[in-house]
């Protein structure tokens, strides 16, 4: 295990540690047969055969200023050639750090900006969720984690093809009493309405795929979620969480007490899947 992150952390490493966590934990998915993870002298990138940017998503990127669009081009002409869409992720480590003016000249855009945030475990606020009986299940079986993976999906909004695939990128770390993996269900009666993952790395705990059924939404289920997870990561000796927050949980985890420390950019290649 790394050695722990302190919540006193300087903000500058504070920041360098919310990265390095999502780093390896894209890298940890990199192990199922559905995506690839590939680590180039300036790259770091995913590669499938499935039609969702989620697989298919450059990660990391250090070009030099003289060659980035050299560069863009070559690494869009691989995905292009494959059919499938994607995601360019600028990142606080991106080089050069306007990489977002290449990206744009190549055809992409700025979907949205996503908020890099870290807490101290010992100060959480705590809530419980309002006005309904949630029932809390870890991931331990092909069964829960097809319920994970469906329900992560329809929380999303994404496309009901892709719960598959994610279930298979997820299914190598998880039926396995992996150490560094958790992922929970929420269920309401019999069925299962939110998800929360917890990837212990680098000396902090991230917390990833936090979702919640549209017709359930507003009800305080995304915080419960999210403390399920903590709450592990504590038991486990951790004391900073960190995550990437988009607009819509941003003053969640803010009332929560998660602080802001990075921001990551999210660049999309319009796609039409046929």
């Amino acid at each position: 295990m790394s050695v722990l992150v302190s919540p006193n952390e300087d903000p500058k490493e504070m920041s360098k540690f919310i990265e390095a966590n999502r780093i390896a934990f894209w890298k940890a998915l990199g192990k199922s047969p559905v995506m690839d993870v590939i680590q180039e002298q300036d790259i770091l990138f995913t590669s499938s055969d499935v039609k969702f940017p989620f697989f298919n998503s450059i990660l990391q990127a250090k070009f030099s200023a003289d060659h980035q669009d050299r560069r863009t081009d070559q690494v869009l002409s691989n995905y292009k050639y494959r059919d499938v869409p994607i995601w360019w992720w600028v990142a606080p480590s991106t080089t050069p750090a306007d990489l977002g003016l290449c990206l744009e000249r190549h055809g992409l855009v700025h979907e949205e900006t996503q908020v890099g945030m870290a807490a101290n475990l010992d100060t959480i606020k705590e809530s419980s969720s309002e006005s309904i009986e949630l029932t809390l299940k870890s991931v331990a079986s092909e069964k829960d984690l097809n319920a994970f993976a469906s329900t992560c999906i329809a929380g999303f909004e994404s496309c009901e093809f892709c719960a598959d695939p994610l279930k298979q990128a997820l299914l190598p770390n998880t039926i396995c009493d992996s150490p560094t993996f958790f992922h929970y269900v929420g269920w309401v009666e019999s069925e299962p309405i939110s998800t929360s993952s917890l990837f212990l790395a680098e000396g902090v705990a991230g917390i990833f795929f936090v979702s919640v059924r549209k017709s359930h939404r507003g009800k305080g289920i995304g915080r419960a979620m999210t403390l399920a997870a903590l709450s592990e990561a504590q038991k486990k000796g951790y004391r900073v969480a960190v995550l990437f927050a988009t607009e819509i949980g941003y003053q969640i985890y803010r009332n929560m007490g998660f602080e802001e420390y990075c921001t990551m950019k999210l660049y999309d290649l319009p796609y039409s899947v046929k």
